[in-house]
């Protein structure tokens, strides 16, 4: 074992935010982290859930925290545990191309996180299409 250190200080910062995850779309985001992309949609979600069916409100927050936590454990192996490779050791942190196509994706899901409407308002006709077509039982 060769370190314990961050080797590569802006790629484990800005991939973070973008490296896909099986179930979701982002880390972060996917946690639903504020400030995130995917922070409006889990709060909709939740908040209706815990509304209309609390037990399955409950199930989806406990599960929301249980993927946070695998995640974190994820990141943490990935980006922060001990080298095993010494190829690894002498890899290059990003580039300055790199740098800046990496950090316009994660000011893109900044920016969705800090202002859902847009996102809202492009995906409302939509949306409204979709739930006109499911029947509601009891309502």
């Amino acid at each position: 074992m060769l370190s314990r250190i961050i080797l590569l200080p802006l790629a484990a910062t800005l991939l973070i935010w973008l490296l896909p995850d099986p179930r979701r779309a982002r880390w972060l985001a996917g946690m639903g982290v504020p400030a995130t992309s995917g922070f409006p949609a889990e709060f909709l979600i939740l908040v209706s859930a815990l509304n209309t069916h609390t037990g399955a409100g409950l199930a989806a927050l406990f599960g929301l925290v249980v993927g946070a936590g695998y995640f974190l454990s994820a990141y943490r192996l990935a980006f922060l545990g001990p080298l095993g490779n010494a190829v690894i050791a002498d890899a290059a942190d990003l580039r300055p191309r790199e740098l800046v196509l990496v950090s316009v994706l994660a000011l893109l899901v900044l920016a969705a996180g800090l202002y859902p409407q847009g996102v809202l308002d492009l995906t409302r006709a939509t949306t409204e299409t979709w739930m006109e077509r499911i029947p509601v039982a009891g309502f």
